[in-house]
């Protein structure tokens, strides 16, 4: 019987470590390529892959042989986007393709994951259709069907998701709440569930939240945007008492962008004591990004 690992995390209390977290941006999105594809699409704030998309998924679920040995223990969490299910899917596909097929993991849509609500708002403004519903993220079994993909219909969400179309993530309450607070208030305990101790936790989900969730977890500044599959492997440090980025990899085809100058100056700010940095960054950021979400 394993014991249970508990440990003082910089974000503070007691918690159960996983043994490592993976987490990804998602591959390339169809539009990125065809701009002309959000015009006519009922559903433009939630594209598909491009075929180099799913590409380099796969190149993805390769990178995953190297990462987390035969045997381990595995949960995959998504953003309930369509493009991050199918990240997740082709990536788990091309990881399992020569594995016991009854072993592979299925995807667990959470929510928690999902995009910031600004870069949502836009991309649902550029369609022309009459049919186009509100920015809401699809249901888990619609996910499986659309993507398709093996999703885990069983699996009970950390946390709920709700958008406007004015760009604004609601809280139940109805109270509006950042994507940067979102993950800073709610990632820690995601990661640390008792149910987590002692297994490789891999999540799929956008740039700027792949971002803040290493951020996050390591208490150290990212500079840059996370490039499509941009994966970076987390493993915990003992002897500085912090998670740590030991690998940070891209696909053939992707590449990093560094932070403009605007969120930088916005993040030295924060550091001065300035209030609701978290929205302000965003704001900054979405003004001066064109493909990370």
């Amino acid at each position: 019987m394993h014991r249970v690992r508990v440990i003082d995390s910089h974000v503070g209390g007691a918690q159960h470590v996983p043994d490592r977290v993976l987490v990804f941006r998602h591959a390339e999105r169809e539009d990125h390529i065809r701009p002309g594809w959000s015009v006519a699409s009922e559903r433009a704030h939630d594209p598909p892959l491009s075929l180099r998309g799913l590409q380099q998924s796969r190149e993805l679920g390769e990178k995953l042989k190297e990462e987390v040995p035969l045997g381990s223990k595995v949960e995959v969490f998504s953003s309930p986007f369509v493009r991050t299910v199918a990240t997740a899917q082709s990536a788990v596909d091309c990881w399992f393709s020569q594995r016991d097929a009854a072993s592979k993991p299925g995807i667990n849509v959470e929510p928690l994951l999902s995009e910031k609500a600004q870069n949502v708002a836009h991309r649902y403004k550029l369609t022309t259709s009459p049919d186009s519903p509100k920015p809401e993220v699809l249901h888990p079994h619609e996910l499986s069907a659309v993507v398709p993909a093996n999703v885990n219909l069983a699996y009970r969400p950390h946390y709920k998701i709700h958008y406007t179309l004015d760009g604004k993530e609601l809280l139940p309450s109805g109270r509006a709440i950042s994507m940067s607070k979102r993950v800073a208030q709610h990632i820690p305990s995601f990661v640390s569930r008792r149910e987590h101790a002692r297994k490789t936790l891999i999540l799929a989900t956008h740039g700027g939240v792949c971002r803040e969730i290493i951020q996050v977890l390591t208490g150290d500044k990212l500079h840059y945007r996370p490039g499509y599959c941009h994966l970076h492997v987390l493993d915990w440090s003992s002897v500085l008492n912090k998670w740590e980025v030991t690998t940070s990899w891209l696909p053939a085809g992707s590449f990093v962008r560094p932070l403009p100058f605007v969120v930088l100056a916005a993040r030295s700010q924060a550091a001065e004591g300035q209030e609701d940095e978290d929205e302000n960054e965003d704001k900054n950021e979405d003004e001066n990004e064109n493909d990370n979400i």
